[in-house]
């Protein structure tokens, strides 16, 4: 049928994404042996680009089907328990709106700004307001002039670095309502990249001078083995002349 979807010539029987994951159960026929393989999918919002992987295969559809909902309930605990840290979603986690924004942010550039995604551009699951706050870190999309529309940012609360379309932000967070442990997490990210850059150059001469020491010792032995290579040529020479008188 023109409606149905595969993965690797498989035909896919359920799928649900959950907490960053594809979750993909598949039918593979071949020589009339039917066996259930499950894929877990991932997307690189940095690149955009998506992985599956196979993770359970079995001829027994009831197996397949168990490990799938074990997979779920695993996620499912990991997302309660993150909630348990990050605050109840209906009330500090509560989700962020237009009116939380400046109005007109967007019609100014916004790398380096407090952004916020919009709710619906989210997995229902991270609809709040810790997953929507982010760091706009570059991309064309942060100029309205441009025509590019890829804004790179990175996840304040996780710190981990995405990339979004201009329109899944819903603008510039007001810094009224942006909480306390969110500037906190900015300065913390701050005294980290100025650490790796006071570190790096120490690294590059560190490195330097080793190169430069190694280059020093391969000549020093150098210099010592033509010094030995001369001595044992003069050395039996000597030894010719006490030998033979006539020499």
């Amino acid at each position: 049928m023109e409606n149905e979807l595969y993965i690797d010539d498989c035909k896919i029987l359920h799928s649900i994404k959950l907490d960053g994951f594809d979750h993909v159960i598949v039918e593979k026929i071949e020589d009339e042996n039917i066996s259930y393989r499950l894929y877990q999918g991932t997307f690189n919002n940095v690149f955009g680009i998506s992985e599956y992987n196979i993770v359970h295969e079995s001829l027994d559809y009831l197996d397949t089907m168990r490990e799938f909902i074990r997979r779920l309930g695993a996620r499912l605990d990991a997302l309660s328990l993150d909630r348990v840290y990050r605050g109840d979603p209906d009330l500090e986690d509560a989700p962020l709106s237009f009116a939380d924004c400046v109005p007109n942010g967007m019609k100014e550039n916004m790398e380096g700004k407090i952004i916020a995604i919009k709710a619906d551009a989210l997995s229902p699951e991270y609809r709040t307001l810790s997953h929507q706050l982010y760091i706009a870190t570059g991309g064309f999309g942060t100029s309205p002039e441009a025509r590019g529309r890829t804004v790179f940012a990175t996840n304040i609360y996780s710190g981990e670095k995405e990339r979004f379309q201009r329109d899944s932000i819903l603008g510039v967070a007001l810094p009224g309502l942006v909480p306390a442990w969110a500037y906190e997490k900015i300065v913390a990210m701050k005294d980290i990249e100025a650490q790796n850059k006071n570190t790096q150059p120490q690294q590059c001469e560190s490195v330097i001078s080793k190169i430069e020491d190694g280059k020093k010792q391969k000549l020093n032995h150098k210099n010592k083995d033509v010094n030995k290579d001369e001595n044992s040529q003069k050395t039996p020479n000597k030894r010719r002349n006490k030998n033979n008188p006539n020499i």
